[in-house]
């Protein structure tokens, strides 16, 4: 093997390991804080677009994590879309890295963990809760969606963590495959990967350039 062809399998095996170790470690925290408080996290409970209340899943989540707290404020920079609709994260580029993502699914408060690794929330809509975690922190790259950029929901039946892409998830299956694709120049492209990195063995071995 050439010495491109070694450091890209070592590059995406450290990937494919700390992504495990980033989905344990939600999984379990959404665990321990459902435990905690007797019921589970879901989004009638904890949206804003229900509550009023932008930070309760932020604060809920807080006292079961060591880490650097972004209070009211992304631990990421936003940039406005060119026709004011939305907006798109400086750091994020998609899955294909076509365009920036979207921030639309993080805007709700983080965390930089000790080892930097970067936990995004989102709260505000009427169907899941959702955890983003990149892996190895904003400030390493690559910072693309389904890379080292995951995101999850809280189903809202079981309050369990589960990957997007799969039934009582956002997007469900339903558009799984349009958002973890080579080809779309969708802001949303990298939202359902981490359904794929879970059931995938061969999900990190065969990342796009």
């Amino acid at each position: 093997m050439t010495i491109p062809t070694v450091v890209a399998k070592y590059q995406h095996k450290v990937l494919e390991t700390q992504f495990k170790k980033a989905y344990s470690m939600l999984y379990q925290l959404v665990l321990d804080v459902q435990n905690e408080n007797g019921m589970p996290l879901n989004v009638k409970d904890y949206s804003y677009a229900y509550t009023g209340e932008k930070w309760k899943l932020y604060n809920t989540l807080k006292p079961y994590i060591i880490a650097n707290f972004c209070n009211n404020s992304m631990c990421i920079d936003r940039i406005e879309v060119d026709d004011g609709t939305g907006q798109n994260m400086k750091e994020y580029k998609t899955y294909n890295n076509k365009v920036n993502t979207s921030s639309y699914y993080m805007e709700c408060g983080g965390f930089i963990l000790p080892d930097g690794m970067s936990i995004y929330i989102e709260n505000y809509n009427a169907r899941n809760l959702m955890l983003s975690v990149d892996i190895n922190g904003v400030q390493k790259r690559p910072n693309r969606w389904g890379h080292d950029l995951f995101t999850f929901s809280i189903d809202n039946e079981t309050g369990k963590l589960i990957p997007n892409g799969v039934k009582g998830a956002i997007c469900g299956d339903t558009r799984r495959e349009e958002l973890c694709s080579l080809t779309t120049s969708d802001k949303d492209n990298g939202l359902t990967c981490s359904y794929y990195a879970l059931t995938d063995p061969n999900y990190f071995k065969n990342l796009p350039k």
